[in-house]
């Protein structure tokens, strides 16, 4: 059965679970705010994550979860995959980007691309935590990130997923 929010240029649809999406970002940054950890560099950054995160929901049926634990800051977004996400919103050309002194690395990253204005988001690919490691670093700003491109990615999701997209 086709898959009913993925079209054919490799673009998830979005706008169906906009307005949820919204809502859970916004409880959730109500929730992290105070905290010191916490890492505002975008007052939307919440809504960014959640759409790569459930990109990955409606391609393969997992669901991610929304809801904002205590320590949720040390586990993996999808714990059972050992699974990180990371949501660009620089769709044309997007880089996985990790915090070089973050002391949280995951087995696996995925890239998730995300166009807000038109509430698409596209699985652009993996890579290992060493590979992560080993790439460049740049600071955007906000402190010294690793990075990697997008066409450095290994296509489709980690092999620890029984998914194939």
């Amino acid at each position: 059965m086709a898959n009913p929010f993925l079209r054919d240029d490799g673009w998830y649809d979005l706008t169906p679970f906009w307005e949820w999406l919204e809502f859970i970002s916004r409880k959730i940054h109500a929730q992290k705010d105070p905290y010191a950890s916490t890492r505002p560099w975008n007052l939307r950054s919440h809504l960014i994550g959640n759409c790569g995160e459930f990109t990955l929901t409606l391609a393969t049926g997992e669901m991610f979860d929304y809801k904002l634990h205590n320590g949720q800051g040390k586990k993996a977004d999808f714990q059972k995959y050992e699974t990180e996400v990371k949501t660009s919103e620089f769709y044309v050309s997007p880089q996985l980007k990790h915090p070089k002194d973050e002391s949280r690395w995951a087995k696996y990253f995925e890239l998730v691309a995300l166009d807000e204005k038109r509430k698409r988001s596209k699985i652009m690919g993996w890579c290992t935590a060493q590979e992560l490691k080993n790439g460049f670093v740049h600071d955007f700003g906000n402190g010294p990130q690793r990075v990697l491109e997008d066409f450095e990615l290994h296509p489709g999701l980690p092999p620890t997923w029984p998914y194939k997209i």
